[in-house]
């Protein structure tokens, strides 16, 4: 790990683009947390200046905040909506609420046990552990992996899991770049 602790306007945001550009020369998958969505278009005008020739960010925050933007305030790319999100980074499955999985989920979860008349089904979300191929890196805010979305926390620990595993489905290895990191 480095810190780099310098003042501002000395130049943290291009080395940290140029860590994103070296994770993605070597196969990995850069994940840049920040502490605001509005940050996401200074590192992409970041990017552009150290001539990064594929940007493709996959954008975790869903707010109109989050829309990166060029130098001339147009807009590059922009988040999907919550409902895209959850389905393009999790998969759903219904099942009886009575069963032995749905009464683990409840009780792992801290949840009671609902009347059956009333829910019969239970439906769970599991997160992916990779990386949607139509992107090569993520941006995100600290706030989108604390604890109003839990699926976008467990998406990324998958990611890091699946990138630690011994198996010969091992998935590309995860950089993080924590900007702003003190307020992680």
């Amino acid at each position: 790990g480095v810190i780099i602790a310098d003042q501002t306007g000395i130049g943290k945001g291009r080395q940290a683009a140029a860590v994103i550009r070296h994770s993605l020369l070597n196969d990995c998958i850069p994940v840049f947390f920040t502490k605001s969505p509005n940050l996401f278009s200074d590192m992409y005008r970041d990017m552009t200046a150290i001539g990064m020739p594929e940007i493709a960010p996959f954008i975790l925050n869903t707010d109109s905040k989050s829309k990166i933007k060029d130098a001339d305030g147009n807009v590059i790319f922009a988040p999907l909506s919550a409902s895209d999100q959850l389905e393009t980074l999790t998969t759903k499955r219904v099942i009886p609420t009575d069963s032995p999985e749905a009464l683990k989920w409840l009780k792992e979860n801290g949840r009671k046990v609902p009347d059956l008349d009333k829910q019969p089904t239970l439906t769970l979300y599991t997160p992916i552990n990779f990386l949607p191929s139509d992107y090569n890196m993520i941006f995100t805010t600290y706030s989108q992996v604390q604890s109003a979305h839990p699926y976008k926390r467990a998406w990324i620990e998958g990611l890091v899991t699946a990138s630690n595993s011994s198996s010969a489905r091992k998935q590309k290895e995860v950089v993080f770049i924590l900007d702003e990191s003190h307020l992680a």
